[in-house]
Formats: C-alpha cells, sequence, structure tokens
C-alpha cells in the first residue's frame, strides 16, 4: 500500500513563495551587483542618508562652509538600493522627490521625478 501524497495548503505555498522571493533577492544583490551603497562606498545596515550642500567660503585663510544651496535625504532598501531621494531648497521646503523600483533581481526599473507640487 502507497503511502498518501502529502498536500500543501494555501498558507503553506503562501510561505514557500514568499521564502523563494526572499531568496532570489538576497542571492542578487550577494551574486557582486553594485548597489547604491557600494557606490557610495559605505558598508553596513544603511537605511538613511541626510547630506547638506554648502558653497565654500574662505575664513582667515581656512576654507569653511558657507551658505547652504541644498539638501538631500537618501532612503535605501534592506538590500542597499535608493527607494527614495528627497531634495530640499536651502530654506527648507522640498524642491524635488525622486521615485526608485527594482526588479524581483534586485536591478533598478523605474525612476520617477516628481516636483515639489507632487506632479511628475
Amino acid at each position: 500500500m502507497k503511502p498518501p501524497k502529502k498536500q500543501f495548503f494555501p498558507k503553506q505555498i503562501a510561505l514557500l513563495s514568499l521564502l523563494i522571493a526572499s531568496l532570489t533577492i538576497t542571492s542578487a544583490a550577494l551574486h557582486g551587483q553594485q548597489t547604491d551603497l557600494k557606490k557610495m562606498n559605505l558598508h553596513g545596515d544603511i537605511s538613511y542618508i541626510h547630506e547638506r550642500i554648502y558653497t565654500p567660503e574662505e575664513h582667515n585663510n581656512k576654507i569653511i562652509p558657507g551658505t547652504l544651496t541644498a539638501s538631500y535625504s537618501n532612503y535605501f532598501n534592506r538590500l542597499g538600493n535608493k527607494t527614495t531621494d528627497i531634495r530640499y531648497n536651502p530654506e527648507g521646503s522640498v524642491d524635488k522627490r525622486y521615485l526608485y523600483s527594482y526588479d524581483e533581481e534586485g536591478r533598478r526599473v523605474l525612476q520617477q521625478q516628481y516636483r515639489d507640487d507632487s506632479t511628475l
């Protein structure tokens, strides 16, 4: 007599699909794909960076940060790829917003740029 076949239930199938998708994404990241964090020569579990851009000025024969010209907030996913970039005007209001999307293998497939009024 043959043993009964094991049946998978929807919950088990969903968990298996999630595991396979996760392994695929992680595998792409581990196989040398150049992530945005790697391009910036940054390492570790980084999810957010804020940077400020200043016009350099000379004061007492030293170069110092002068006027703030812009600032950026960069957000990264768990693989190290950008998900959102926000550019701020010197007074702190949003100038532009960039949103990035990736395929299952971690390759950037879409970049959308929005103005401060949320239009493309």
